[in-house]
């Protein structure tokens, strides 16, 4: 029954008493088979994986890294409106540690059944193989992958007094001074220190990396000038560089970003190959059942596909990857695989 008709019935509540007694037995029958019909379809929009009864319980999704962050935000909000479809708490935890192999470990001891998830990064879930010296999992193949839900693009940031105002100066003052200038990153096996590495390979050129806990530390010592550079995400660094704080000389992307409009794209500098992006991977235990894996797979890309997750990644200055089906995330992995961890192996880095 709708509010009209509801209102409609308080409004008619002065008729005389034998016909409130006849119209109303009529229009409680009347709303008790309107109630129950739209009641059925309520509960039916609880939807369950195929062949089972998936959802029936909460589902836990860990994320490898402290709260507040752009990945951390996606998350959450993802998670939340993944409740409301599922008619399950999804709740969201934060387990940090190793690089992110404790999130891992937790996730691949945990039961194959699809309560258990977590939503990593490309350091938990390839540059930990070169990262770690014996790694007690393979998070590319004991993993059951879901989807990619958005992805930080990359920017490479130096000290606004820093005598370079493009790559090819930048590239010519790390070649006259090899080893005189610091980059930060969030940390050994970030995808900023992981980028940085591939930087100076293709440029001919050397650092040497300060690794910090977290990003705002780098951000403080940047602007503070006691490292020359870093690469971070768009969305950490363009109100400053708007500011003048810091000096952008390009985005790890094919294309300029919209949110930095002035900042050469990877293709713009002659550095095509430089294209590099901090993705959001979701996996579940090895063995995890398809139909479990396909059902989270189609709700999570629906929930993407919303406007307010559209938006909200917008804002952040992350890029929307709609159709991110299993196959297609596991392939990408493998490739970010064979691309990255020769680089890093190379590089010597290690978590140990």
């Amino acid at each position: 029954m709708t509010d009209r008709s509801f209102d409609r019935d308080l409004r008619n509540r002065d008729l005389p008493v034998r016909a409130v007694r006849r119209r109303d037995v009529l229009r409680a029958g009347a709303a008790f088979v309107a109630a129950s019909t739209v009641s059925l379809p309520a509960l039916a929009q609880h939807a369950t994986a195929p062949g089972t009864n998936y959802p029936n319980k909460p589902i836990k999704v860990l994320i490898p890294f402290t709260p507040g962050g752009n990945t951390d935000i996606i998350v959450r909000l993802i998670s939340n409106m993944l409740s409301e479809r599922v008619g399950q708490p999804v709740l969201v935890e934060s387990k940090t540690g190793g690089g992110g192999m404790v999130a891992i470990l937790a996730t691949t001891q945990s039961p194959a059944d699809g309560y258990a998830l977590i939503a990593g990064s490309p350091g938990t879930h390839v540059y930990n193989l070169a990262l770690h010296q014996n790694p007690a999992v393979n998070p590319m193949t004991d993993l059951e992958h879901i989807t990619i839900t958005g992805g930080a693009p990359l920017v490479l940031i130096v000290n606004k007094d820093l005598p370079a105002a493009n790559l090819s100066e930048f590239q010519a003052l790390l070649k006259r001074e090899p080893n005189r200038h610091d980059f930060g990153s969030a940390g050994v096996g970030t995808s900023a220190h992981i980028a940085a590495l591939y930087l100076m390979k293709k440029l001919g050129t050397s650092a040497q990396h300060v690794p910090y806990r977290g990003s705002a530390s780098v951000v403080s010592d940047l602007l503070a000038g006691r490292v020359s550079f870093t690469i971070d995400t768009v969305s950490t660094w363009v109100e400053r560089v708007k500011a003048g704080q810091g000096r952008a000389l390009m985005v790890w992307q094919e294309k300029r970003v919209p949110a930095m409009p002035d900042t050469p794209s990877a293709t713009d500098v002659g550095f095509p190959e430089l294209v590099a992006t901090s993705w959001t991977p979701w996996s579940a235990p090895k063995g995890t059942p398809k139909p479990i894996v396909q059902f989270l797979y189609e709700h999570i890309d629906a929930i993407m596909k919303t406007e307010t997750v559209s938006n909200r990644i917008k804002e952040l200055g992350s890029v929307e990857t709609p159709g991110m089906s299993p196959e297609r995330t596991h392939a990408y992995i493998m490739a970010e695989g064979e691309r990255w961890l020769p680089i890093i192996r190379e590089s010597g880095a290690k978590l140990e």
